[in-house]
């Protein structure tokens, strides 16, 4: 069970009766907000039909509603006044409170300080692990799902540079851009990353990331939701959260996008939230830089070195750290030399990038035999110069 000073934090938040009215079928955001704006705190709606019977509580409600143009139905105020139902929520809360699920209501004192003036405000977040220090800087980075292997590179690579200067990183935890920010963030020690979810908290979407699910928490980030901890995941959660990855970010930056990516849908939510924008531009002929080529000409700030994020994010690189990361480079060009490689091999090294070409565009282009070319990608890969995605072939980080 809960110790006794963080269940009286969780009193004065109001967090059981929260979890009731936001838990509560058909009461959606705008009924919410109309609900609590007529009363002195979440605690009087709760108790408002013990207080002063159920006929004139339904009363007071209806009244509350057509007030605020909210139309409703009968059905939306029984719900309400449903005390069988109320039993049921409670029971259980009692049984969240002996979990490993936290709770934190918007009357909080733990409650994320950006997101309180964001637009529809969580009104409470289920969470596993931590949620992000508000006193420190924190990067959201979104994309597409279906990203490209360039797009994962550059992904993990922001997200390990940023964590590397004690920035938090914010995603959905979808496959692709999301899942490769989050495990570029723990690549680095230290590395705190928050996903946030479009179900509950105890249903790992999608299934084959258990593994960085467990290591988000380990590492002394958070699994964060405004749905019950075992909510399965909806088709309409999952624009629904990204109002609360841009909002608990500083900076929101997209990797890529296409026209019709959900990553644009968070890019907007931050545009209303003042949140700054950052995007990585793409070649005009891909349909995964649509999306980012157009935020950029509607001014997003453009991605060409994380020189662009730390100056939005105020962060100052000292010549130290510059040296450090030619260092490095160099050291990695070393290491490259070291690895002895025959001349076809190496033809074939300079013909990869990051975008994925099958064996004939390799033979093609690098002008050797189908056997050398098959040969040659063999030892490419035993030395992690090459990587095989889907029957084509990428350059190794």
């Amino acid at each position: 069970m809960m110790d006794s000073k963080k269940t009286k934090e969780y009193e004065r938040a109001h967090i059981r009766e929260w979890h009731w009215l936001t838990s509560l079928p058909g009461i959606g955001s705008k009924k919410i907000a109309a609900l609590t704006k007529a009363v002195e705190n979440v605690g009087d709606l709760y108790s408002l039909a013990a207080d002063v019977g159920a006929d004139r509580a339904g009363e007071y409600i209806g009244r509350i509603y057509a007030s605020s143009g909210i139309r409703y139905a009968d059905r939306d105020i029984q719900i309400l006044l449903d005390e069988r139902l109320k039993e049921k929520l409670s029971i259980e809360y009692e049984k969240l409170l002996s979990s490993d699920v936290k709770l934190v209501s918007v009357d909080s004192e733990e409650y994320p300080k950006r997101l309180r003036d964001i637009f529809e405000v969580p009104y409470i977040l289920y969470y596993k692990g931590s949620l992000p220090d508000s006193g420190r800087k924190t990067a959201a980075i979104v994309g597409a799902r279906a990203c490209s292997e360039y797009g994962r590179i550059m992904a993990k690579e922001i997200a390990k540079q940023l964590a590397v200067r004690d920035v938090q990183i914010v995603s959905g935890f979808a496959r692709g851009i999301d899942t490769a920010s989050h495990n570029g963030c723990l690549s680095v020690s230290g590395g705190r990353t928050f996903a946030v979810f479009g179900s509950g908290v105890n249903y790992c979407y999608p299934p084959e990331n258990r593994f960085t699910y467990d290591e988000i928490i380990a590492n002394g980030g958070g699994i964060i939701s405004e749905y019950p901890p075992d909510m399965k995941p909806s088709s309409g959660f999952f624009p629904m959260r990204n109002r609360i990855i841009s909002g608990l970010a500083d900076v929101v930056i997209v990797v890529e996008a296409d026209e019709k990516s959900g990553s644009l849908i968070t890019a907007d939510h931050a545009l209303e939230q003042g949140r700054i924008v950052m995007a990585v531009p793409g070649r005009v002929s891909d349909r995964l830089s649509a999306g980012c080529n157009r935020l950029i000409r509607q001014g997003a700030a453009i991605v060409s070195c994380m020189e662009d994020i730390y100056f939005e994010l105020g962060i100052t690189v000292s010549e130290e750290q510059k040296i450090d990361v030619l260092q490095r480079n160099k050291q990695n060009i070393m290491n490259f030399s070291q690895i002895k490689l025959a001349k076809p091999e190496k033809m074939l090294y300079s013909q990869l990038d990051f975008n994925p070409q099958s064996v004939d565009d390799l033979i093609r282009k690098s002008g050797l035999t189908s056997e050398e070319v098959s040969g040659g990608l063999v030892k490419l890969e035993l030395a992690g110069l090459a990587y095989r995605r889907g029957g084509l072939y990428v350059r190794g980080e």
